[in-house]
Order: C-alpha cells, then structure tokens, then sequence
C-alpha cells in the first residue's frame, strides 16, 4: 500500500474513535470489552479481554491526579491492534479523549492524560475504545486506586 492510502485509513479510523467518544449512543454498535476483574492500574493489575482470547494490560505509571499528567500504557498478550482511543470520566465528567500511540510491533501503546477535575478512590473510570481486525472495540468501567 502506498503511503497515501495508508494515511487515509487512519485518518477515517481515527475520526470513526472520536466520533464514538464525543457521542454517547456511538459505541451502541461496538463490541464489547471485558475488565476480568476489579481494575487496579496503579498496581499494574487490570486485565481487558477481547475476542480471540486476546488480552490486554492497563497500566497506570502513578496515581491519578487533579491537573497532574498520568502516563498510561496499554500491552497487548498476542494481538496486533489498530487504533486504540482512551478517555478518563471523573465523577461523571468526560476529560479530553487521547488517542494512544503504538510500538512498531502495535502490542505496546501509550498515552498521557492530564485529570482536569478532583479524582477520588471511588469516582473514576475510564473509557477505552480499540479497532482490532476491522471491528470497534469499548468498554467503560471504574478503576479502583
């Protein structure tokens, strides 16, 4: 594929992901994923399940903040993803969506987000949306810290 046809295949993926984030009844038609267990990020325990018996591993590298930038790393078992978007909800309020970037294998993503509301151990949660095999992936669940 040229580099053309490369470019606007992600362009269409990526106004696909944030048109699912920016509009609550976008992710109707997804697939969703499975948390596995209680979300523990910060401790490097958050387990995310798609088809395929893929799994994935969320990772917070310190504990949310107000206004303090979180780095965040998703890890992939076995799966080359394609697009991965991920938000924070803070007692119910949506923060700026950010869409992650790969390692050149796409089994490593990362991101940085910044909290702009005060987090609590109990008013957090997170909003992942993924494309995996041609298919849109999401999830929202509360993470525990």
């Amino acid at each position: 594929m040229n580099k053309i046809k490369i470019i606007i295949l992600l362009s269409i993926t990526l106004v696909t992901l944030n048109a699912c984030f920016n509009k609550d009844d976008g992710l109707t038609n997804a697939k969703k994923l499975m948390v596995s267990q209680p979300c523990l990020p910060v401790e490097n325990n958050c387990e995310i399940l798609l088809d395929d018996n893929v799994k994935l591993r969320l990772q917070f590298k310190a504990p949310p903040s107000y206004q303090r930038l979180l780095p965040v790393t998703l890890e992939s078992n076995n799966a080359t993803l394609e697009n991965i978007s991920i938000l924070l909800l803070v007692d119910g309020k949506k923060m700026p969506a950010e869409n992650m970037k790969m390692s050149e294998d796409k089994k490593y993503w990362e991101a940085q987000l910044l909290p702009f509301a005060t987090v609590t151990k109990d008013n957090l949660k997170v909003r992942l949306t993924m494309s995996y095999k041609g298919s849109l992936y999401s999830a929202e669940f509360p993470i525990i810290h």
